[in-house]
């Protein structure tokens, strides 16, 4: 089932419904953005547009700070306070009733399932990775549990006592209208005009994403003697490594330059994607910038998936591309050598 198919039927069920829903969504995080953040602004955003109404349970920051622009509902919080926390929630449902708690893992699963239990509402988890968060402790409690990609399904079935109907795989899915391909006029032209070749690593520059930047190091290493003065690296992205990663780089990146150039969201990120010859990324990235028709090498924080072709793409799509694996055991760096050397020696892949 894809994303549009599964929205498609929750909003065939939405709208016989006499009420609208006001779905209160608790999830944890501790970095300022990520592909969490955008999974959750997807939701709640679609639960907006079809009339419905969603409040986020998350600390605070600029991304709680955002989300009063598309009119979703925040309360603020560590985590740190469960009793002042629930009080604020139930005095948030005496003034808008909530109808179901849809939570994300650890400590707002922790919480979500205290609210859904105190108000004897359905509670849905979405889970990300390769862990159970304990499942079977509680699953009795779970009306449906919704996964990223099929292989975390499996991994689920396989470790809790969950029943499969219970489970739905829900991969991630870009905003189509934001993130196409280029129009052939009046568009950003990509670096490939011009004599350099331009590659984008588009990620978190955080500790939990070692791997990913690890591989990208490898990248930039090699080419550094194979394709020297012919390339232009660009980091989309910063994180608690950023400054740590930019001296690796600096050691190894010889007469290809390398530019940080931040986070970016909306149209500023589609249009990095736009103007790159290949993007190295992991998850909703990679799936962005394919959006994008721009050539992909996949890596996650698990796992490497590599150039995504014919051949790979649909372990790429049950991994949500390398967001599961063994990292470094199942990969060398002479696998992102050889498909950059594909990329970089075929203009058929630019």
């Amino acid at each position: 089932m894809t994303f549009e198919s599964f929205n498609k039927l929750v909003s065939k069920y939405l709208s016989k419904r006499e009420a609208p829903l006001h779905i209160l969504i608790p999830v944890f995080f501790k970095a300022a953005h990520g592909g969490l953040h955008e999974n959750i602004l997807a939701t709640a955003r679609h639960l907006i547009i079809s009339g419905h109404s969603a409040t986020i349970v998350c600390p605070p920051g600029s991304f709680s700070d955002s989300l009063a622009e598309y009119g979703i509902g925040v309360v603020r919080t560590n985590y740190a306070n469960y009793d002042d926390l629930l009080q604020s929630v139930l005095d948030l449902h005496r003034q808008r009733p909530i109808s179901l708690v849809h939570a994300h893992p650890f400590a707002s699963r922790k919480f979500g399932l205290v609210v859904a239990e105190r108000l004897n509402i359905p509670f849905v988890l979405t889970i990300h990775g390769k862990y159970t968060d304990d499942l079977s402790s509680y699953e009795s409690k779970v009306a449906t549990v919704l996964t990223v990609s099929s292989v975390i399904r499996d991994y689920l079935l396989q470790e809790s006592q969950i029943s499969p109907e219970r489970m739905v795989n829900i991969p991630n899915v870009p905003d189509q209208k934001l993130f196409s391909p280029r129009e052939s006029s009046g568009e950003v032209e990509r670096e490939g005009s011009s004599e350099k070749i331009r590659i984008s690593l588009v990620s978190r520059l955080d500790q939990d994403k070692q791997f990913i930047l690890d591989v990208f190091s490898d990248a930039v290493e090699y080419a550094s003697s194979q394709f020297s003065g012919l390339i232009d690296w660009i980091v989309v992205g910063d994180g608690t490594q950023s400054e740590k990663f930019q001296l690796r780089l600096d050691k190894v990146r010889g007469e290809n330059p390398v530019s940080f150039v931040g986070w970016l969201e909306g149209q500023e990120l589609r249009d990095a994607y736009r103007s790159s010859s290949c993007v190295i990324a992991p998850g909703r990235c990679a799936i962005e910038a394919m959006a994008c028709a721009v050539p992909v090498i996949a890596v996650g924080s698990k796992g490497y998936t590599g150039l995504v072709c014919d051949e790979n793409w649909q372990t790429g799509v049950y991994t949500n591309f390398g967001g599961v694996g063994n990292k470094h055991s199942e990969y060398c760096p002479e696998d992102v050598q050889k498909d950059l050397y594909r990329v970089l020696a075929s203009a058929t892949y630019r």
